[in-house]
């Protein structure tokens, strides 16, 4: 019995350190290999403290929680150590707020107790304070200034995600570590995080998460018609390839009407190129990008506003001759393939 309530109290101070909530239905498996409720073997007390620990612990009461942590190794000797010794250190610091220290601290126990049941707790809290960076929470240095910690945040997602190989904390570690470049317009990083986490799981929803996060990253990476369309081209080629390997989440998420949107954006970057060379009175090259775009992308509006462009560059030259005699020798060859622009710029 004694064994028991040792175990029951290393797993719910385990399932504390590793963020798990408390409720009236916590469970945990009997010697008997049945799953019960903590309360139903009589063992509430045990989940009151260690929840009390917990609450302690977020509202930053170290005080209390030090004598909660107090009363449980002297109710249970076996699970005090210099690993949890190690580990509070840290956790107090993080009950403070002060969370590049509580960072430090839990990397120093993790080097230095690997082997201790604590270790992934700590692992842990490392992904709690790295979220909280990543959401906008800034360090202190020197205790009064608070600086951006978004690189800390990514360099400790990164790391866990090093550290626990294929485990589910990696998966967790880079997925929010894209979202995080997602939301703050870093979608070039956004997008090598997805990759890395499809590479890395390239099945299951991990893996259609990953195809659909880097679809969505080079989509809205494009800048717009002033700038290479590369990002669009490789947003089309994961949506196609999302739709292709997953037809009915295709369809729920209407991956149909952004690749229409794709197809009008790229059009528009030739029209926008078209527009350019009309400005500077190359209108034989206007033309030609006007006429790839009504070829290529027919069905688009970019498509309709390049055919009124070929009409108004019609109209431009038929005025411009009026106006002016026709050249002759040389001059005449280069104005019929547009070169003067290129020769007096």
């Amino acid at each position: 019995m004694k064994r028991n309530r040792i175990v029951l109290v290393a797993s719910l101070l385990i399932l504390y350190f590793c963020g798990g909530a408390f409720s009236a239905q916590t469970y945990h498996l009997s010697k008997t290999q049945q799953w019960q409720e903590v309360s139903s073997e009589g063992n509430s007390s045990y989940l009151l403290t260690v929840s009390k620990l917990k609450q302690d612990i977020a509202n930053g009461d170290v005080d209390n929680a030090k004598k909660i942590v107090a009363q449980l190794v002297a109710e249970h000797p076996e699970l005090a150590g210099k690993d949890l010794d190690s580990f509070m250190e840290a956790d107090y610091l993080y009950a403070k707020g002060e969370l590049a220290k509580a960072i430090k601290k839990y990397k120093e126990f993790a080097k230095k107790y690997p082997e201790s049941w604590l270790y992934e707790a700590a692992l842990e809290r490392e992904f709690d304070i790295a979220t909280a960076f990543l959401s906008g929470e800034k360090r202190k240095i020197l205790k009064i200034i608070k600086i951006s910690a978004y690189d800390d945040g990514a360099d400790i997602m990164q790391r866990i995600a090093i550290e626990t190989g294929n485990e589910t904390l990696a998966k967790r570690a880079l997925q929010r570590l894209a979202e995080s470049y997602e939301n703050r317009d870093l979608y070039l990083d956004a997008y090598n995080t997805w990759l890395q986490i499809s590479t890395r799981w390239p099945t299951g929803e991990t893996g259609e998460e990953a195809l659909l996060g880097m679809a969505r990253s080079m989509y809205l990476g494009y800048k717009g018609p002033k700038f290479q369309a590369t990002s669009l081209k490789s947003a089309k080629g994961y949506y196609a390839s999302y739709a292709r390997i997953y037809p009915e989440k295709a369809k729920e998420l209407k991956i149909a009407d952004i690749e229409a949107q794709i197809r009008e954006q790229m059009a528009y970057k030739q029209y926008y190129i078209a527009s350019y060379y009309e400005r500077t009175g190359a209108y034989v090259a206007a033309t030609s990008y006007c006429q790839y775009v009504m070829d290529k992308w027919p069905d688009t509006i970019a498509s309709e506003l390049a055919a009124r462009k070929i009409e108004e560059i019609k109209e431009k030259v038929r005025l411009k001759e009026m106006q002016e005699p026709p050249r002759e020798g040389l001059w005449r060859f280069f104005d019929l393939f547009d070169l003067k622009h290129y020769l007096t710029s």
